[in-house]
């Protein structure tokens, strides 16, 4: 068993990793936070797009969020599953702060 504390990123970065695991059969698992301010758009232009699914747990705030064409609030208490290849986008309306997993295909 691995464990990983979870810490709000710092020097004003918006995410930090805590640990990546390798995944039988190859792919990894890498596993962050991210505190995002009020008002940001994540990404800043255009949308994101990943190899892998992302799966993030919301501690707390709120964002408007599109994905696969999509729109949806979410917030904390919810957990957001976004499949890979899905382009996505986030406007944050309260202070968000959320644990991330990213499922990165072998490549």
């Amino acid at each position: 068993m691995r464990t990983f504390t979870i810490a709000d990123p710092e020097d004003g970065r918006l995410t930090r990793e805590l640990g990546v695991l390798d995944l039988p059969g190859g792919g990894r698992l890498r596993i962050g936070t991210a505190l995002l301010p009020a008002g940001a758009r994540i990404p800043d232009a255009g949308a994101s797009l990943h190899a892998g699914h992302e799966l993030s747990v919301i501690l707390s705030g709120r964002a408007e969020t599109e994905s696969g064409g999509e729109a949806a609030v979410i917030g904390g208490g919810m957990v957001s599953v976004i499949p890979a290849g899905e382009p996505h986008v986030a406007v944050v309306r309260e202070e968000m702060r959320l644990v991330y997993f990213m499922l990165e295909p072998a490549s």
